[in-house]
């Protein structure tokens, strides 16, 4: 087999340094203050101080991220739905680079979390080299670029995991539930749930459903 444990060791390893490589170069562009936390930053600002109605106001949001961010000659518009902006509200309490690094805090602890959850359904691949399945989670590149940009990417693997062992437990209802949480990304979540629909996964669809309710309705009001 060619990925003997010599071989996985240090693919991983050429994986690990690249990372870490990736990380300290992308320190440089982040001091900018023009990355997608951003726009989450300024919603959480904006709803926290009562522009709401201004959400997707492209002027307001330029004005407000020139202030509270770092002036910039554009903005970055706030492109996910309205509920997204609920999760920066307690960290818009803070400036923006403290708010920044807790979110980047935050972001590796979901990552672990995400480890955690899935390691006992890759027991093929622990089989070779306990630490495998930790360092392929660790190593993939797109975190390290979520990491940096503050983006929600890592909080969706999260929910995506959980939602993949809800189903494999048997709790679809639990497992629509939980895909409804990842609404904050509606072109990929939308999709599997209407799979789920033609699958006719009654149970799933329903937990999906009632979830997206009650956020539309938490919106509204």
């Amino acid at each position: 087999m060619f990925f003997t444990s010599k071989r996985l060791k240090l693919y991983l390893g050429a994986l690990l340094v690249l990372q870490v490589c990736t990380l300290i170069s992308g320190i440089s562009p982040v001091r900018g203050g023009f990355i997608d936390f951003r726009s989450f930053y300024t919603a959480g600002h904006m709803l926290r101080t009562g522009h709401a109605t201004q959400l997707y106001d492209y002027a307001a949001e330029q004005l407000l991220q020139n202030t509270v961010v770092t002036p910039a000659p554009r903005a970055l518009p706030m492109m996910s739905p309205p509920f997204t902006a609920l999760l920066f509200v307690p960290l818009s309490l803070l400036s923006f680079w403290p708010a920044y690094t807790v979110f980047a805090i935050i972001n590796i602890l979901l990552l672990v979390a995400c480890i955690i959850l899935v390691k006992p359904f890759l027991t093929a691949l622990s089989s070779r080299w306990n630490p495998t399945p930790a360092l392929l989670f660790l190593t993939f590149l797109p975190a390290a670029i979520a990491l940096l940009m503050g983006q929600l990417s890592i909080l969706l693997l999260l929910l995506y995991s959980a939602c993949f062992i809800a189903l494999r437990r048997d709790r679809n209802f639990v497992a629509g539930l939980i895909l409804s949480l990842a609404l904050m990304k509606f072109q990929i979540a939308l999709p599997i749930a209407a799979l789920f629909l033609l699958w006719r996964q009654w149970r799933f669809f329903a937990g999906f459903l009632i979830t997206k309710l009650q956020l539309g309705k938490a919106i509204a009001d």
